[in-house]
Parts: C-alpha cells; structure tokens; sequence
C-alpha cells in the first residue's frame, strides 16, 4: 500500500509531500495542523512546475528544483479523448483545495472543458492510496473516492461519474487538425456525500478568475452551482469568490474573506438558505 503525504518541517515551515510505502492514515493530515490557511499571503516566488507520471500510474505534479508537491492526477483516455481528475493543493493552503475534472476532444486548451470543484469543509489536504487495482482517494471532506487504477475512472465514493459525451463541432469548420470548438460536455460528476460541493464549468477559458481576449479583460462571467443534496441547487457569480492578482503574475486566489470555512458557510447560508 502506497499512501502520498505529507512531512511537517516545523508548525509554520513549508511542508513538503512525498510518496512514502507506509499505513498511515490520510485523514491525520488536518489543515489546522499543516497549512498555510491562504495561498496569497505566502510571499515565496511562483516558480515553474512539471508533471510525471509514477510507477504508481498517478501524476504527481511538483515546483521546478523542489519535491514540494502541489497536485496528482488520474487521466482515463479514449482514442483521441481524455479525462483527467487533478487534486490541487497549491502551498497547502486551505484556500485553494480543489478538483479540476478536464475534458479535451485533441491537444488544444481552445478545445477543452474545464469543471471546477470545491468541496465543503475543507478539513483534510487531499490525499491517495495505491491498493491492488485501485486508487482510494481522500477528498478535503474527509470523504474517498475509489478509481479503477487500469482505466482511471471512478468505481464508487461520494462522486458518480458521467461518461465524457462531445457536443456537435462548428459548421463549416477550416481547421481539421482541430477538434473545431468540440468541447465536452459540462460538469461531468455528481456528488452524494454529506459536505457541500461548488461546482463551475467553462469551455476554452478557465472558469474562475478574469478572462482575457486579446488586450481586453473582463470579469468571469460564470456561475458557481452550490450543491448540497437535498437541498436546492444555489448559484453564485463566480467573480464574487475569487479574482486574479496580476502582481502575482496572474494568479487567481480565493476572496480573503472566504479563506475560513466558517466565513464561507456564512455567505452560502446567506445567499442559499443552507449551509454545512
């Protein structure tokens, strides 16, 4: 059994991931003990990453130089489609625990759907198991989700998972190299723990933060869907959750005043009539 985790170099110190032959229990990684509680304030430079795939089968994602560990990934592939479900944890800042489940038709990020998760409350760093033929997954809930470890998709947990289904192309299309503005399908899971899940989908454009064209940037024009089951659906602008610092080279953050699950669940309860 292989668990990825992480090692707490001091209470304050930048803690460090690793992949570690172990029977650790994931759950023992709370935010309160081992994060940086918003990403914003960490005053280390955005330095460059890059991916790879494990002997595990699992993506691990770390900064250029460092092993500090922000993201992994399992990707399902069909043809020339694929699906990959990245669990990012940038500085292990509570902030910024999320999912991103994309979806691309060919290589080009015009051509992607992008879906983006947040999941209520968020106690735990996310974190995964390797058993047998499987990933068993723990989201920021506390709740897991199991994957097939030969296709990458989802077996069972609080996610149900819709197949990927590709929308008509453009008519009249130049570009055959291209999958011709032949996104995917929008927010492709259903969620039936017992948190609250925001969820927000975009084609070509990531859903949250400004969106730029050309020289021209304008607020994101999305919609947050708050989830949770058994109550109605709420939807929030996503521009009023989150906004792109362009001191930061471009970054995108959390609003400060939603960094504590307590002044999130405050604002739900105000604007949805429901809350954790």
């Amino acid at each position: 059994m292989t668990y990825l985790w992480a090692v707490i170099i001091s209470s304050f110190a930048l803690a460090q991931f690793h992949t570690e032959l172990s029977t650790g229990d994931p759950k023992s990684h709370r935010l309160e003990e081992m994060s940086f509680p918003y990403r914003e304030e960490k005053t280390s430079p955005l330095t460059p990453s890059s991916c790879q795939t494990e002997t595990l089968g699992v993506k691990l994602c770390k900064r250029d130089g460092t092993e500090e560990l922000f993201q992994f990934s399992m990707t399902q592939r069909k043809n020339e489609t694929q699906r990959s479900f990245d669990f990012g944890f940038e500085d292990f800042a509570r902030s910024d625990l999320h999912l991103y489940v994309i979806d691309s038709p060919d290589d080009f990020m015009s051509n992607m759907t992008f879906n983006y998760y947040v999941f209520l409350p968020r106690t735990y760093l996310p974190s995964f198991k390797v058993q047998d033929d499987e990933f068993h997954v723990t989201i920021s809930t506390g709740e897991k989700i199991i994957f097939d470890k030969l296709t990458g998709k989802i077996k069972s947990g609080v996610l149900v998972e819709k197949p990927m289904s590709q929308l008509p192309g453009s008519k009249n299309c130049s570009y055959p190299q291209k999958a011709c503005r032949k996104y995917a399908s929008p927010l492709p899971i259903t969620y039936n723990g017992t948190g609250i899940m925001l969820e927000i989908s975009s084609n070509g454009n990531l859903p949250i933060g400004d969106v730029e064209s050309g020289k021209s940037v304008s607020p994101s024009p999305y919609i947050v869907n708050v989830i949770k089951v058994g109550e109605k659906k709420c939807t929030i602008p996503s521009k009023n959750l989150w906004f792109t610092n362009y001191e930061k080279a471009g970054a995108i953050f959390i609003k400060k005043d939603f960094i504590s699950d307590e002044k999130l669940n405050d604002y739900i309860k105000e604007k949805c009539g429901f809350s954790l």
